[in-house]
């Protein structure tokens, strides 16, 4: 799900270009090395306006220059500033990605249990069904012996039909919900659905209060002060 989910992706992509960003600027408060390099080549040759005086090289010789060059900015606050607002940005896009993550995680969780719920749905229509026509079986075989009507005889076929068009529906939203979990994690192969265990003990739910919950999720001064070292 996390190679595929078009929003995770996003807010990932978001991240690794913060992440790109302070390093940018990071980079503006480095030294700076420059070097440049040439080479010329000199062929002189002298020629006077007199035809009589034949033309005269003076000499030809080639020169080299290298250039190596070490700036460092000794205080360039904006440089400090723009860090500083990159590594802000990047704890922003850090929590998006958390949120965007945390999204994904009950899409498909959602999905996988509504397509449990689907499959438990088909087994509960089928079974009905076969109620259902057991008792118009019994319905119908009354009706010849004289116990039932006619009526009686119409509602149960007409249970009976409501029946396996609750089954075609059922079999048509596996499908469906099948579907929609591969939109998230891709094609699944085919394999049967688990059960829960009878055995299985749930967890209870957490009984911290909201101050806990704050306390977990909002970064500490230390782990701020680690972020921007130069705070």
């Amino acid at each position: 799900a996390r190679a595929g989910e078009p929003t995770y992706l996003g807010a990932r992509t978001n991240m690794l270009a913060a992440q790109a960003r302070s390093a940018q600027a990071l980079g503006a408060m480095l030294p700076q090395l420059s070097a440049t390099a040439s080479a010329n080549n000199n062929d002189r040759k002298y020629k006077t306006r007199n035809s009589s005086v034949p033309e005269a090289r003076d000499h030809q010789y080639e020169s080299y220059s290298t250039q190596l060059s070490l700036t460092q900015p000794l205080l360039r606050y904006a440089n400090v500033v723009a860090w500083r607002q990159a590594q802000a940005v990047i704890g922003q896009a850090e929590q998006q990605l958390a949120g965007a993550e945390q999204d994904l995680f009950a899409k498909l969780v959602a999905a996988w249990f509504e397509r449990l719920s689907a499959r438990d749905a088909v087994a509960f229509t089928a079974r009905q069904a076969a109620a259902l026509e057991r008792q118009w079986e019994i319905v119908s075989r009354g009706s010849e012996l004289g116990f039932y009507g006619q009526p009686q005889v119409d509602e149960a076929r007409t249970k009976l039909d409501q029946a396996i068009s609750d089954a075609i529906v059922a079999e048509t939203e596996v499908h469906l919900k099948r579907a929609a979990l591969e939109q998230l994690v891709g094609v699944l192969p085919e394999r049967e659905l688990p059960f829960m265990q009878g055995t299985a003990v749930l967890a209870a739910p957490s009984g911290a209060g909201l101050e806990k919950w704050l306390e977990a999720l909002v970064p500490s001064k230390a782990s701020l002060a680690e972020r921007d070292p130069l705070a």
